[in-house]
């Protein structure tokens, strides 16, 4: 599901960029002004200066920031980061806007994250931690007065945020900012007054955020107050293609920021919004059948998405361009046929229509994406060409990145002997059929979708596994390779961090340098040839470092493999805690990044190091258990986190 929120989001975006080009074209030529950066890094604390180059000196600018809580900017572009995350500095000249993304991070540059060996008798007292974080308080203290002053002298307004059962909101003392819609209607009336103050201002993305993933609302209406004097130019962009019935009773001019990122609609006809000649969306994503009215040229990006019980649709004569995801996820589609006059088929149009039986491709188009038809998997006598086009010339499998099949046997597509994927994509379990002799790229890939696989059988009939066959497939415990097995592939095995143990059979004379990175294995035995051995089959020890890109374990313990009483790595990227065992010593680069749900971790006395970067992505972690006085103490303190005394 992620990775399609990802995919959508993509294309939404691009579709959005594309039909403000023309808007920001005008912009950028009649005002030749910008910022000196458009994008940048910075940490806690720390502060960048954001300046506006060719900008007539007489003209004035109005400074703004997406998240005060993240980042805040002065009335002179000066912007501070105040804790981890991203923002959007926003400067208004005269109409015009200018915008520069700002990434806040966290401190990583302490004694004890730079690899320093912390001898245990060294470690501060409970009564030097007091003191140290009284000092860190003292100072704190400090800094904010020193900022409260110079914005002060600056007349900048900070506003405070708040929120009721709508809306979230900055309040100041004279007016109320909109920061992010949170209620259920799909009527949306925008307030003229919150608490007694006037609603002025629109601020960014007010549906969601693309950094956070799609918005899929049902908001069908949008209505605007006369309150409202200033509207950012993203403010509606999570809405994407929705369809939205506009009224804009503010004095501002809806035209001249493309309604702020929002598709408006004209009419609804078969029960489908349509702007112009365009379909936007249905007026119900549990449409089961759908007619286009005659007269559409187009069906928009990502206009069906998501139309999980749609069958059938029927495209009339005089469609001629499909866009970018207008049936991803449509998996209960069975027949398209495509009319002539349709020229183009654009990104992941039918990205998983996993139920597609038929699909006719008419011989006027003459593009079609590569990935048009990405994961989708297609009967090989219901893939009708009729184009110019040679399908096997495009995309990562051939044919526009449809996956077409012969058969369906014991759960698995099959084509030509080859398996190529899995029909039940939540199997636990698989044993492939004798018949076959290959099994093909991302044919289980967790990459796919597909990564709830513990246990799978293969026959002595398969003499190759392909390029990332298995690739991220983290929940497979055990693999026995057949003797028969002459080829494992690049990135065959990428990410199988579950697996303990692989044998190499003695047949095998390819091996990708990659088939087996991130996988943390206690024990790799190679009967091959590739590494001879006049002394027979080799376990690998740890001390050796290349084998096809492999990390050999000491042991694996509270779902982390162990190296030299070091953690390598975190095997459970779900989980919310971890202890730590008191056997270990150090805390390895990137061991635990991207564990995006951890909260909390307990690390004990015996650890001494912690590398750079060892919680990189570790957005919700919050606490830090272990004894009072130890060195996690010192490092929790450091970087900003709780510390929970045990």
């Amino acid at each position: 599901m992620k990775q399609t929120r990802k995919i959508i989001a993509m294309v939404l975006t691009l579709a959005l960029t594309f039909s403000l080009f023309p808007l920001i074209g005008v912009s950028a030529a009649s005002t030749k002004a910008k910022l000196n950066k458009t994008k940048v890094v910075i940490y806690v604390g720390k502060t960048v200066q954001l300046k506006v180059k060719n900008k007539n000196k007489t003209t004035k600018q109005k400074w703004a920031t997406s998240n005060k809580k993240i980042a805040t900017v002065t009335n002179k572009g000066k912007v501070k980061g105040k804790k981890a995350g991203s923002v959007v500095i926003t400067v208004k000249i005269g109409k015009k806007r200018y915008k520069c993304k700002v990434i806040v991070k966290r401190k990583v540059n302490s004694k004890y994250n730079e690899q320093t060996t912390i001898n245990s008798n060294e470690l501060p007292t409970t009564k030097q931690t007091e003191q140290q974080t009284t000092k860190q308080t003292e100072q704190q203290t400090a800094n904010s007065v020193e900022q409260t002053t110079t914005n002060s002298n600056e007349n900048m307004t900070e506003g405070v945020e708040e929120s009721n059962s709508d809306w979230k909101y900055l309040i100041t003392d004279k007016n109320i900012t909109l920061l992010r819609y949170i209620g259920e209607d799909t009527n949306v009336v925008i307030p003229s007054v919150i608490k007694g103050k006037p609603v002025t201002n629109i601020s960014y993305e007010l549906f969601g955020d693309f950094d956070e993933g799609m918005s899929y609302s049902d908001v069908i209406s949008i209505t605007i107050p006369e309150s409202v004097k200033d509207i950012d130019s993203t403010a509606f962009v999570a809405l994407g293609v929705l369809n939205i019935n506009f009224i804009n009773n503010s004095s501002l001019d809806a035209d001249d920021a493309n309604y702020w990122g929002a598709k408006i609609c004209d009419k609804e006809v078969n029960g489908l919004y349509i702007s112009g000649t365009t379909v936007i969306k249905p007026a119900s994503r549990d449409i089961t059948e759908v007619i286009i009215p005659q007269g559409i040229t187009d069906i928009g990006v990502a206009a069906f998405a998501y139309c999980e019980k749609m069958i059938s649709v029927s495209i009339p004569e005089g469609v001629t361009n499909i866009g970018g995801g207008a049936f991803l996820n449509c998996n209960s589609l069975k027949e398209v046929s495509i009319p002539e006059g349709v020229t183009n088929i654009g990104y992941i149009t039918f990205c998983r229509c996993s139920n597609l039986e038929r699909v006719v491709i008419p011989k006027t188009i003459t593009y079609i994406d590569n990935e048009a038809f990405y994961e989708t998997y297609i009967l090989k006598s219901g893939f009708v060409n009729n184009s110019s086009l040679n399908p096997e010339q495009f995309g990562r499998w051939g044919y526009w990145g449809a996956r077409l099949y012969d058969e369906i046997t014991n759960g698995m597509y099959i084509l030509s002997n080859k398996v190529i994927g899995v029909v039940d994509k939540e199997s636990k379990e698989l044993i492939i059929p004798d018949t076959v002799t290959r099994i093909g790229s991302y044919a289980f890939s967790g990459w796919s979708g597909y990564s709830d696989l513990e246990n799978i059988t293969i026959p002595e009939s398969v003499t190759s596994i392909d390029d990332y066959a298995f690739y991220e497939c983290s929940k497979l415990k055990k693999i026995e390779i057949p003797k028969s097995v002459t080829r494992i592939g690049e990135s065959a095995f990428y990410g199988c961090t579950g697996l303990d143990s692989v044998t190499i059979p003695a047949n095998v004379t390819y091996i990708g340098n990659t088939a087996f990175k991130e996988c943390y294995l206690i024990n790799l035995i190679d009967n091959s040839e590739i590494n001879k051995n006049p002394d027979g089959p080799v376990i690998i020890s740890p001390i050796q470092t290349k084998y096809w890109g492999a990390t050999i374990c000491d042991e694996k313990i509270n779902e982390m493999a162990i190296v030299n009483n070091e953690v390598v790595k975190a095997l459970n990227k779900d989980a919310i805690t971890f202890v730590i065992p008191d056997t270990v010593t150090k805390v390895k680069e990137y061991a635990f990044s991207y564990c995006s749900k951890l909260t909390s971790i307990t690390i004990p006395e015996s650890v001494t190091s912690i590398d750079n970067y060892a919680f990189w992505g570790c957005y919700n972690l919050k606490g830090v258990k272990g004894k009072s006085g130890s060195g996690a103490q010192t490092w929790a303190i450091e970087n900003g986190y709780e510390f929970i005394a045990e």
